[in-house]
């Protein structure tokens, strides 16, 4: 994600945390050949799973290319939520793993583990609470999927404000296990193999907001 210089009475303007002026923000979507399959432009200083979704879902949508399996985003991009409704849609979002050591293997209450990594562990996830928010999670998805609703609409209402409702809780708990467990860690480390793309895809970045922002300055 990156950040324009706008015009304060552009709706989704808001202040720049570094500048102090405003900005909106464009998410970009770039693949491994540096190609840009899909921009968006979003509100600063807001979650940025709903949209990173989208990007890949809208890019999947077309029968004559190559479907996303993968998508690395930052830790803005990452929640239970999404990594649930990503699955659902057919494929992994790939966050860094910030403070791996603080994360434990969430497992379902009153699941048996050995006694050498009961430690690492948390049995807090209810099946339950799966089983009772299955149907309208599916049908989130299923609206994803057909275009009815924009993935960043639907993550936006299943976000921390929607907590007790069934499907947030079903979302929440079906997608808490894939942040430590050994599929999460492969995901990490696919993350960790795209890092010097990330770090140049952070000089372009850079170098189009100077472009943009001050066009007469030199490169």
């Amino acid at each position: 994600m990156m950040s324009l210089e706008a015009t304060r009475h552009l709706w989704s303007a808001r202040t720049e945390p570094r500048r102090r002026t405003y900005a909106a923000g464009i998410y970009a979507h770039v693949l491994d050949r540096w190609g840009i399959v899909y921009d968006q432009p979003i509100v600063l200083n807001e979650r940025q799973a709903g949209v990173a979704i989208e990007g890949v879902e809208r890019y999947n949508r077309s029968e004559d290319r190559i479907r996303l399996s993968l998508l690395a985003v930052d830790s803005p991009g990452y929640s239970s939520g999404a990594m649930s409704v990503a699955k659902l849609l057919g494929f992994d979002l790939c966050p860094r793993l910030h403070d791996l050591r603080e994360r434990k293997l969430y497992l379902p209450t009153g699941f048996q583990v050995p006694e050498g990594i009961e430690r690492a562990t948390v049995k807090r996830l209810s099946r339950k609470a799966i089983r009772a928010g299955w149907d309208d999670l599916m049908r989130v998805v299923a609206s994803i999927r057909a275009g009815r609703i924009g993935a960043d609409v639907a993550l936006r209402l299943l976000g921390s404000a929607a907590q007790g409702d069934p499907a947030y809780r079903a979302a929440d708990h079906l997608g808490r296990p894939w942040g430590a467990t050994a599929h999460g860690h492969q995901e990490a480390r696919a993350h960790r193999a795209c890092e010097p793309r990330h770090r140049l895809r952070g000089t372009r970045t850079r170098l189009i907001a100077c472009v943009v922002n001050d066009p007469e300055s030199p490169a």
